[in-house]
């Protein structure tokens, strides 16, 4: 895990590079070569007036929002480019890296395909900017909503900071999925192309981005699954959201808590780890807390806001009236759990290769998408199973992306239906 890879520095030769510095300069360039070159085309000042609030809403994250989302530089943290006057900077995060690295390595792979059917590669950069665009804000949209009580700061300005604060992490496969195929499905429509024949072109593109996005995810900490005791099991440093979680629900003092069966007796202990903290103390399975460090808890979500503010110790009062006072440790590392990310980028890896192998022996346009979203369902279903970032969503016993699975199952039914009714013919040969 690496959440931060560098900071780039907020000024470069007594020059701002953000805000009214060398960034805007740079862009003011890109976009007049851009403007040119299109005015050049035919049709080119139709594309040009289209373009033209795109330049400008790139100018204006560079003049008024990056400056803002610069952080202090800690002591020790590389730069880039070096400088040693600057205090303050903008980090550059190993999951936006990683982001960015799925979008660019699913476009060129999507482009060279295109190249060999006769397809234009600004076809396919237009198509994905439309759908980077749509698949972003639906993959966050469905995290705010997810996850709304964290996202709800002290006031307007920080809970709006907490939404757009993307480079840190917090999108969700399924919204992104959603919102890109929205993107998509407008642009088949505005330039009157075979939406079918072209998912199926550009379907080992998205499994390859998300194989790499999935990479992000292990260095941002995020989508982490659950205890593990295979050789293979990774630990993850303090301040990430294993090591968080595992603080706040009990792991460190070997306390399995379990959602009471009447909120009025406390919450019970479910089991006790041997050679715990807890263990040491005379905890034992069954027995009832009714408050940590004098606060009533009758929940988990109680137990885990008590936990995560605890310090070196922690004061555990049972139904019986006794209190226990627990040495509260810190370990250096969280305990094992299961590589989730890893078998996700893996599980995306194979997921692309079978849709490369699949494409050629197609019989009809939609075959390759339609195989690859049934397959990426069920195996995600499987996946959420030893996830534990994800709680269980509208009282189903299911997280939110397992039902999503179970939906989405439902819509590629109707996908196949239509697939098969319709004639079967290709758009494009087979051996394209």
């Amino acid at each position: 895990m690496r959440q931060t890879l560098f900071f780039i520095p907020h000024e470069l030769a007594g020059i701002p590079i953000f805000g009214f510095g060398w960034l805007l300069g740079l862009w003011i360039l890109v976009s007049g070569l851009l403007a040119w070159r299109t005015t050049r085309k035919q049709g080119g000042s139709h594309e040009l007036v289209g373009m033209l609030p795109v330049l400008a809403i790139v100018a204006a994250v560079i003049v008024f929002l990056i400056p803002r989302i610069e952080e202090p530089i800690l002591p020790g943290w590389l730069t880039l480019p070096p400088s040693t006057t600057s205090e303050t900077g903008l980090p550059i995060r190993g999951y936006g890296v990683l982001l960015l690295t799925a979008v660019v390595s699913g476009v060129l792979l999507a482009v060279y395909r295109a190249q060999r059917m006769g397809l234009e590669a600004d076809t396919i950069f237009s198509l994905a900017f439309a759908m980077f665009v749509t698949g972003i804000v639906g993959a966050r949209l469905f995290f705010v909503i997810q996850y709304w009580d964290t996202m709800q700061g002290q006031n307007l300005t920080e809970t709006l900071r907490n939404i757009f604060n993307v480079v840190q992490g917090g999108l969700v496969v399924y919204g992104s999925l959603i919102g890109a195929m929205v993107g998509f499905a407008y642009f088949c429509w505005k330039h009157q192309l075979p939406a079918l024949a072209l998912a199926d072109l550009i379907a080992p593109s998205l499994a390859l981005g998300l194989a790499i996005g999935r990479v992000g995810c292990l260095m941002n900490g995020c989508c982490y699954g659950g205890p593990c005791s295979y050789p293979w099991a990774i630990t993850f440093p303090p301040q990430s959201p294993p090591y968080s979680e595992q603080a706040a629900d009990g792991t460190f003092l070997g306390i399995d808590f379990a959602e009471p069966a009447d909120a009025q007796m406390g919450v019970q202990v479910a089991s006790v780890t041997a050679g715990s903290v807890a263990d040491a103390a005379g905890i034992t399975a069954n027995a009832r807390i009714v408050s940590l460090d004098g606060y009533e808890v009758n929940s988990l979500d109680n137990v885990k806001s008590v936990l995560s503010r605890a310090t070196s110790e922690v004061v555990i009062t049972l139904d019986s009236g006794r209190s226990i006072v627990l040495a509260n440790p810190r370990p250096a590392r969280s305990q094992p759990i299961h590589p989730t990310q890893i078998y996700s980028a893996l599980n995306a890896t194979l997921l692309c290769l079978f849709a490369l192998a699949l494409y050629p022996f197609r019989q009809r346009d939609g075959q390759v998408i339609a195989v690859l979203l049934t397959l990426y369902a069920i195996t995600r279903f499987l996946l959420e199973v030893i996830r534990t970032d994800e709680g269980s969503f509208g009282g189903t016993g299911l997280t939110i992306s397992q039902n999503v699975s179970i939906l989405m199952a439902v819509g590629l039914a109707v996908l196949w239906a239509s697939i098969y009714l319709r004639p079967a013919k290709l758009v494009w040969p087979r051996n394209a």
